[in-house]
């Protein structure tokens, strides 16, 4: 394992309340690292990885649903290009990776 930290900042903002996914790619569980004020830092394992970045925030219950359909429904904020779609990928070697920038766009 090997730590990694970065900056992501949203049309020029720092990001809050967000998650990076680090995912190998192999099926397992992606790590998720925390985005605080534009921070993020933990350890991940070592390879290629690719980053997903996911702002949920809660959106409004369909009327239409029963309650027990949905108890709290959330929604990515952020582009999908950013989450599912993303291309950002990094290799991550056994000394790590500090100072990793992303400046993320909403359009």
């Amino acid at each position: 394992m090997a730590e990694i930290s970065g900056t992501v900042t949203l049309d020029g903002n720092p990001l809050n309340d967000a998650v990076v996914q680090v995912d190998a790619g192999d099926g397992a569980v992606p790590t998720s690292l925390p985005i605080s004020e534009g921070q993020f830092a933990g350890e991940v394992l070592l390879g290629k990885k690719t980053l997903r970045f996911f702002a949920m925030r809660k959106t409004e219950r369909d009327p239409r649903l029963r309650a027990i359909d949905m108890q709290a429904p959330e929604e990515n904020v952020l582009p999908d290009r950013y989450g599912y779609d993303s291309t950002f990928t990094i290799e991550v070697p056994a000394a790590g990776i500090q100072g990793l920038v992303y400046e993320l766009t909403s359009n």
